[in-house]
């Protein structure tokens, strides 16, 4: 029994229920009582229950992912996002003008350059709404582009938070702190955008499928 025990490993100990159950080897040493079991028979209920567990939780997630509700989710979060950053990015635009043209600005600014990149953010934003309304309408190359952007963006604000280039947007963001914690907080947000539209793909390949 030792050796079927420690070095085979052919059997296991197991409790007097399992050796009530139906495997083919089970025996009981009277000298101190202990049950032992095939080690197959005592793992295989376990390891089947463990499998059909993931398997269900697999499952739930792809039926999840596959609905044709997660693409206008995805549209719908591109509708909301876009025109939030292209007022913020006027509503900037505007301010910065009003502050220097009154009291100027401390510290080092680049006016042309805060200026550029207040016009490409605003054009990413007119971006999302348009891209949102399409992903809506179910245009597969608008999901495509959603997915694309919102991953871009995504390793973009990574790069900056870790430090790979500094961005200051001509200056006013020079404050390494107000920086990181405005880029940790676009990360989140461009994350969740990957994720819906990383779903609206599944579920547009589903469609596509059944037509």
């Amino acid at each position: 029994m030792q050796i079927l025990e420690n070095e085979v490993r052919l059997i296991s100990p197991t409790d007097p229920e399992a050796a009530n159950t139906n495997s083919e080897v089970v025996a009981k040493l009277s000298y101190d009582q202990k049950f032992y079991q095939l080690t197959h028979d005592y793992l295989v209920p376990s390891l089947r229950q463990w499998l059909e567990n993931e398997r269900g939780v697999f499952l739930a997630i792809s039926t999840w992912c596959q609905r044709p509700e997660r693409i206008t989710i995805a549209g719908a979060s591109y509708l909301v996002t876009g025109p939030i950053i292209a007022i913020m990015e006027i509503y900037g635009l505007i301010g910065v003008s009003l502050k220097l043209d009154a009291d100027g600005w401390e510290g080092s600014f680049d006016r042309a350059t805060f200026a550029r990149w207040c016009i490409l953010f605003i054009a990413v934003g007119i971006s999302m709404i348009l891209i949102g309304y399409r992903t809506i309408r179910k245009n597969i190359i608008a999901i495509r582009c959603g997915l694309l952007l919102s991953a871009s963006l995504t390793l973009w604000e990574v790069a900056v938070v870790f430090g790979v280039f500094t961005f200051t947007m001509g200056g006013i963001l020079e404050n390494s702190v107000f920086r990181t914690v405005a880029f940790t907080l676009f990360f989140w947000v461009s994350s969740f955008l990957t994720f819906f539209y990383a779903t609206a793909i599944i579920a547009s390949r589903r469609l596509k499928n059944r037509t």
